[in-house]
């Protein structure tokens, strides 16, 4: 009964997302960050592009709205904007990391504002109708509104808001009308606004990060599945690739005469094994590392920044712990308090010009020859 509730309370674990998902990306992992980053980027170039196609359309109105002088200036900033919006459309890159997609979300607010600060000035001072003065002081409310399409943390939602506020600020503050009523009115108006958009910002990446976790994690161990694995390894051969100086290598692990584990204990305590050896490979992998189930009694460790000597006094120290972590058994319905079980490890660094087949092909010829030394051992293919 104990190892059903401990399996059933894992199992809900990966359902469960706390609010520190929503707040911070702290503890995303970086999978899930390459992925957000995508999103990310694929309607940040939707949107850019319908800006920097539609601004030109408003030109007519401000032809038959301001004085020659005004509508000249105009004409160019709106061009200008246009073509800054589309250049942010247009670039595009094969991998954006959740950096640099919070650094072109920035940007693309920036062209929208600069040219919300310029036009009030220049209407100001522009014998200029209200109702078309209306049609300008509605973009700091736009962009706020823009950024519910965005699956973005809360801290990221304040962040953006912040930004936008400030340019919303700026016309009053250079007119020197900081403090007047109108100013507070568009401020709680903006407030309130903000205040309502992030939360489908918020809705979106809790949706996200769920169908995320149950698509890439293993349920029993909760560690990355293959699939995962193996996008993960691609991406680390090609920044390999991009900078020479960099090592990375892998271990390929099997637990050894599982099957013997099932057929004697059971299929619950075998899965108790699995998990109690996720575990030592989450405790054991760093930050950047990336542990994961292969398949079946068989998992993988993604260690960029290291070098073969490096992987090999990993794979001892895993291969060490795993002698010390005995699997504790139900006495009522075994006679032996306990039992341990074993791991054979196979490791290899990525040589020049190598892709992701080979390179598993390598390491799994390791773990083959380690199984073939009597188990319980690690072998270095090098």
């Amino acid at each position: 009964m104990r190892l059903l509730a401990a399996l059933q309370r894992n199992k809900e674990q990966l359902k469960v997302l706390n609010l520190g998902d929503l707040l911070t990306i702290r503890h995303h992992s970086s999978d899930f960050n390459g992925t957000r980053a995508e999103q990310i980027n694929m309607r940040l170039q939707l949107i850019a592009l319908a800006f920097g196609l539609m601004a030109p359309f408003w030109i007519p109105i401000d032809y038959y709205s301001l004085n020659d002088e005004a509508f000249s200036t105009m004409v160019w900033m709106r061009i200008a904007f246009s073509i800054s919006m589309l250049l942010i459309g247009f670039s595009t890159a094969q991998n954006f990391s959740i950096g640099d997609s919070r650094i072109r979300l920035a940007l693309m607010l920036l062209p929208p504002g600069i040219f919300y600060v310029s036009s009030i000035q220049i209407l100001n001072n522009s014998l200029t109708s209200e109702a078309l003065l209306v049609g300008y002081t509605f973009f700091p409310f736009l962009m706020v509104v823009m950024l519910t399409i965005f699956p973005l943390t809360m801290l990221e939602g304040l962040s953006y808001t912040t930004l936008v506020t400030l340019f919303a600020l700026a016309p009053h503050l250079l007119q020197g009308e900081l403090l007047s009523a109108e100013t507070l009115k568009d401020l709680w108006l903006l407030g309130l606004l903000a205040g309502i958009c992030m939360w489908p910002g918020m809705a979106q990446l809790h949706m996200l990060l769920s169908l995320y976790r149950q698509a890439s994690r293993d349920p029993l161990t909760r560690l990355v599945n293959r699939r995962i694995l193996i996008k993960q390894l691609q991406c680390q051969i090609r920044e390999t690739a991009r900078d020479p100086s960099r090592n990375l290598a892998i271990l390929l692990m099997d637990l050894d005469r599982f099957k013997r584990v099932n057929d004697t204990y059971g299929h619950l305590v075998g899965d108790q094994v699995l998990i109690d050896f996720s575990t030592l490979l989450s405790d054991c992998a760093g930050k950047e590392d990336t542990a994961g189930r292969y398949g079946g009694e068989e998992f993988m460790v993604i260690l960029p920044h290291s070098d073969a000597q490096t992987a090999l006094s990993i794979a001892n120290s895993i291969n060490q712990q795993c002698r010390e972590r005995p699997i504790e058994l139900d006495s009522e319905q075994f006679d032996e308090p306990h039992f341990n079980y074993s791991v054979s490890i196979g490791v290899a660094q990525l040589r020049a010009g190598e892709n992701e087949l080979a390179l598993i092909e390598r390491v799994d010829d390791g773990l083959y020859q380690a199984k073939a030394d009597g188990r319980d051992c690690v072998t270095l293919m090098d």
